[in-house]
């Protein structure tokens, strides 16, 4: 991506073919931007664009007519060297939501709501099964002062994307 206006064109034509709906579109952080590291010349413009969840995302997606839309439009931007990746999440209903208090765990099973309140993030991360994912998050929680909600849910990367590159 060259610019943030040429990102906000590329999600405007997405929302149209989705008619209703909500999208977010955000600049991704890099190393540089947080003091990590100093910004390399010239660095590149990573913008995450998400489609917010939704009942018909919810029980089992867009119409066909929607996803062949996207779909050539995702094509479109792979051509055009501006889609990287992309992820579909499986519906809340399959999810978990953990939800720590002092170090204290709950497992909430989904469905449930999304929420309203402000997002610090997100990692998508390969692992064995919901003890890692627990195990890995319990760590998360501690470094983080013991009291958060997390939201577990599972990936797949999208077909006709670009795979993810090599860690």
């Amino acid at each position: 991506m060259r610019t943030h206006e040429e990102a906000l064109g590329w999600a405007e034509r997405y929302g149209k073919i989705l008619g209703d709906g909500e999208l977010e579109v955000g600049k991704v952080n890099e190393p540089w931007d947080i003091g990590l590291m100093p910004a390399p010349e010239n660095p590149p413009l990573q913008v995450l664009l998400i489609d917010k969840a939704d009942r018909a995302t919810e029980s089992g997606g867009r119409s066909a007519q929607q996803k062949a839309a996207i779909s050539r439009l995702k094509t479109e931007m792979t051509k055009a060297g501006v889609l990287v990746r992309a992820h579909s999440l499986h519906p809340s209903a399959k999810g978990k939501r953990l939800v720590f208090t002092n170090n204290d765990l709950q497992v909430h099973d989904g469905p449930f709501a999304e929420s309203k309140e402000l997002v610090g993030g997100f990692a998508i991360l390969e692992l064995s099964g919901m003890d890692e994912v627990i195990a890995q998050s319990r760590l998360y929680a501690e470094i983080l002062g013991g009291t958060l909600e997390i939201d577990v849910r599972l990936v797949e990367d999208e077909p006709g994307t670009p795979p993810n590159p090599p860690a």
